[in-house]
């Protein structure tokens, strides 16, 4: 058995029920007053709902926001641009459906020597049934899961993240 915290699975899962359901301190709640200056901030799925409601937020409190997305492309980023009054705001053709287009996405952020603070992975798919890709793969799986794992295993590959500290970041 692995060494750690808990001496049998019993006593862990019970402890794991007890923490479900324990009130919890919010370490930080984000306020109006809250900035991204300076920030880089990339958003999957930004052209449209939540991901282009984040990116308003993110460049209306000075961060560069790069939006990622299949289409819309400019018409969002401008968009943006012209609801938050900032102009660092930049679209990217990203179809997390195309695993291709993950490789030439970040090999153009690290080519452009991108780096980023914060990674928000958005884009997802909706479909009413099964639907094949030109991988193979299912589609719904490949956009929700199997994408976001590759975009953010070649994002820490190619060291995009910025990091604090000399250690390489963890997988």
């Amino acid at each position: 058995m692995a060494e750690g915290r808990f001496t049998n699975p019993v006593v862990a899962s019970l402890a794991g029920v007890k923490d479900f359901f324990a009130k919890q301190e919010l370490a930080h709640r984000y306020s109006e007053d809250d900035r991204a200056d300076g920030k880089t901030i990339l958003i999957t799925g930004a052209n449209s709902g939540l991901g282009f409601a984040l990116a308003v937020a993110f460049a209306e409190r000075g961060g560069k926001v790069i939006m990622a997305g299949r289409s819309s492309i400019p018409e969002a980023g401008e968009r943006i641009k012209k609801i938050s009054g900032n102009e660092n705001v930049e679209m990217r053709y990203l179809d997390l459906s195309k695993i291709e287009t993950i490789h030439r996405f970040v090999e153009s952020l690290s080519s452009d020597e991108v780096t980023l603070d914060i990674c928000i992975l958005n884009a997802a798919a909706a479909l009413p049934g099964s639907r094949k890709t030109e991988s193979g793969q299912d589609e719904l799986f490949l956009v929700n899961y199997l994408s976001n794992v590759i975009l953010t295993q070649l994002l820490l590959k190619k060291t995009v993240f910025k990091r604090q500290d000399a250690a390489p970041p963890r997988n």
